[in-house]
């Protein structure tokens, strides 16, 4: 195909989106009863982020196994726009998530020990997004078909991008800056 019908390769090339590198902090909560303390965990990761329209496509891997001799890694792709994140995760476990507020959604979540059937009902979506940088706070409630009362989890994801360019990012300055 010619550069007539396609435009110059100079174009072609600045409507591509730029994939940045980030930082990520993923802070959660979860409270399956409510007579139990809930667990809770915070974990710093590597990424990327792509700007796509006025959204932001956030990508990362984590570690799902508690034994560091016998990682399972799971990737994870968040699709985060106003009021909407759409969380799809592959590997080991995989499941397509869609949080927005007051819904329900219906989901199957494959883990190596077979698929369980997932209803998410979705209290709490805000996103903030800029250019280097962006939030994500999620608060849901999941009930699987194994039955009880569901489980309450509260997820908040903070990502930035190195200021400077030529800097890898390995998150220090991140975590400093929201560990308060």
């Amino acid at each position: 195909m010619s550069d007539k019908e396609h435009g110059p390769a100079e174009n072609r090339a600045e409507n591509r989106a730029e994939i940045r590198k980030v930082s990520i902090l993923q802070e959660s909560m979860e409270r399956s009863n409510p007579m139990m303390p809930p667990s809770v965990s915070r974990i710093l990761l590597n990424g990327t982020m792509e700007r796509r329209g006025t959204g932001v496509i956030l990508c990362y891997e984590e570690n799902l196994s508690d034994d560091p001799d016998h990682p399972d890694m799971s990737r994870v792709h968040m699709h985060i726009s106003a009021g909407r994140v759409m969380m799809m995760r592959t590997g080991s476990i995989q499941s397509t998530m869609v949080f927005e507020r007051n819904h329900h959604y219906e989901t199957r979540y494959m883990t190596p020990y077979g698929e369980m059937h997932l209803v998410i009902h979705t209290v709490v979506v805000e996103t903030s997004l800029q250019e280097d940088d962006g939030s994500v706070h999620l608060e849901y409630q999941l009930f699987s078909d194994l039955g009880g009362e569901g489980t309450y989890r509260v997820m908040g994801i903070r990502f930035s991008a190195p200021r400077n360019p030529g800097d890898a990012g390995n998150g220090e300055d991140l975590f400093r800056a929201f560990a308060e």
